[in-house]
C-alpha cells in the first residue's frame, strides 16, 4: 500500500490532456514503474494521491496484479469515491 501511484495507467483520463507539459505534471503524482513492479509476486496494490477512483489489472510475471484506488478527494472535488468499497484480502 502506498500513497503515491506506481503506474501511469491509473492516471484518470480527465487529468491527461495529451501534450507533453500535462504528462510532466502527472509525473508529480504517478510514476512509470510497471516494468519493475511486474516481476514481483504481488496480488493487489492499493494507492491514492490522485483523488480518483480507478482500478487496473495487468498480467505480471507471477500472475495478475490488481491496482486499486478509491480516493475521496477534497470537499470541493466531485470524485467517484465509494464509501462502501471493501477490499477483502
Amino acid at each position: 500500500m502506498t500513497h503515491h501511484i506506481q503506474v501511469r495507467q491509473l492516471v484518470h483520463p480527465a487529468r491527461e490532456i495529451g501534450n507533453d507539459s500535462k504528462r510532466a505534471l502527472c509525473a508529480g503524482f504517478a510514476s512509470a514503474l510497471w516494468a519493475e513492479i511486474r516481476g514481483f509476486d504481488i496480488h493487489t496494490w492499493i494507492c491514492g494521491h490522485s483523488h480518483d477512483n480507478e482500478a487496473w489489472i495487468c498480467e505480471g510475471k507471477h500472475g495478475p496484479i490488481r491496482f486499486v484506488m478509491n480516493g475521496r478527494g477534497y470537499p470541493h472535488e466531485e470524485v467517484e469515491f465509494d464509501p462502501a468499497f471493501v477490499l477483502e484480502v
